[in-house]
């Protein structure tokens, strides 16, 4: 997807500011972003105001085909500064889970660890996970609900459950936004590009909470972190 400035879509949206404390010239992004440079934010983001998850990648295509760091940020109208270390880092940008609802029941699986590279969203029982088939190496999970995957097609072979337990979040007006964020799936149990189908519900006696991912801080309005 290419980036769209457009109406907050299912409240969920992303604006970066050229300064810190939301200074500067900016750009409120609500799709994803693989090459900042369209929009002249290349190395250029030094704070941001999310709603939603979103993962600020070093090289364009989210690090696909160059291996580097991924800053993450979730929230409800969050605003935070990137660190020194992290600002004028950024070469493209992406959100987890629903394009159109801030906390619906969805996974996504990408082929690289700490959710780099290509990745596969679902919303449903997935019998296979076409492109990204025994290729995952990290999860995210949004909503209330349990996902099972499993290492064989069609809900079959091993098998491991996870839960979007890793942060909850409550905002004004009743909005919720719940994440599990598995970086790693052999931390999970799971072998590492093995993954080949995703079932709704917990149907595994394999149960994984999630650990606490770390945040370099945190906040009722949200949580802030970086992925080396």
């Amino acid at each position: 997807m290419d980036c769209t400035d457009v109406t907050r879509a299912g409240g969920k949206y992303c604006t970066c500011y050229s300064e810190q404390n939301g200074g500067g010239y900016s750009f409120t992004f609500t799709e994803y972003c693989q090459d900042l440079y369209t929009y002249n934010f290349d190395n250029a983001i030094d704070s941001t105001t999310v709603t939603g998850l979103w993962m600020f990648y070093e090289n364009v295509d989210y690090n696909a085909f160059v291996p580097g760091r991924v800053y993450w940020a979730h929230g409800i109208d969050f605003g935070l500064n990137f660190p020194i270390d992290y600002v004028d880092m950024s070469s493209s940008l992406r959100f987890a889970g629903s394009p159109t609802c801030l906390n619906c029941d969805t996974f996504t699986v990408y082929d690289g660890v700490d959710f780099n590279g290509a990745e596969y969203y679902g919303v449903t029982d997935s019998y296979d996970l076409g492109a990204l088939d025994a290729k995952v190496s990290s999860i995210v999970i949004t909503g209330y609900t349990a996902w099972t995957f499993y290492e064989g097609l069609s809900f079959t072979g091993f098998s491991v459950c996870l839960y979007p337990d890793t942060f909850h979040t409550e905002g004004p007006g009743g909005l919720t936004l719940d994440l599990g964020m598995y970086p790693d799936v052999t931390q999970v149990q799971l072998y590492d590009n093995a993954v080949r189908s995703v079932r709704q519900g917990c149907f595994s006696e394999k149960v994984v909470k999630a650990s606490s991912i770390k945040a370099e801080f945190r906040s009722e309005k949200g949580a802030w972190g970086y992925l080396n």
